[in-house]
């Protein structure tokens, strides 16, 4: 028994032990059922991001999230965004959401609400724009265009083009 212990702490392990993988592309982080919450400069929640699972690459300046729910908490103008994938980047301060893109105003009556299939969010701006098809509902007006900009801190909301609907006066 000696002996093996000697052997094991005498011997060159310097050829075998393992080497850092710097080119090798693998998963450096995961999450099942998270949520994040960022605060703003003043150490109010800014935003809430949920999901059903997140990921992120050794090599990759994105996150990849599955069913991400992200929440813009400004009082007053708050928002409720949802999809089915979504890719964070913090050092660019953005969110792009892919497929079945949902944006739902909250805490007012008619509530607005946005559907497009992509939709870039800056959530340091506080600004929302996709050049795909995105549907306008707000109570029984519709509108249709080819790309929008949202901006939350002055609420004003640009149409590209091919815009087309109607606008119907709520009571």
């Amino acid at each position: 028994m000696s002996l093996v212990v000697w052997w094991s702490i005498t011997r060159d392990y310097n050829q075998q032990q393992l080497q850092p993988t710097e080119d090798r592309h693998y998963i450096e982080l995961f999450m099942n059922q998270f949520e994040i919450t960022r605060m703003d400069e003043q150490g109010v929640p800014a935003y809430r991001l949920h999901g059903e699972y997140l990921q992120r690459y050794n090599d990759a300046e994105e996150t990849e999230i599955r069913q991400p729910v992200f929440y813009l908490l400004e009082t007053g103008r708050e928002w409720k965004v949802s999809a089915d994938f979504a890719l964070v980047n913090n050092r660019k301060n953005t969110i792009q959401l892919k497929d079945n893109v949902l944006m739902q105003q909250q805490n007012t009556e008619p509530a607005l609400i946005m559907r497009t299939q992509k939709l870039l969010i800056n959530t340091r701006k506080q600004t929302a724009q996709t050049d795909d098809i995105v549907d306008i509902e707000h109570g029984k007006s519709y509108l249709q265009a080819r790309g929008m900009i949202f901006n939350n801190i002055s609420n004003e909301l640009q149409l590209k083009s091919q815009v087309r609907g109607y606008y119907l006066p709520y009571e």
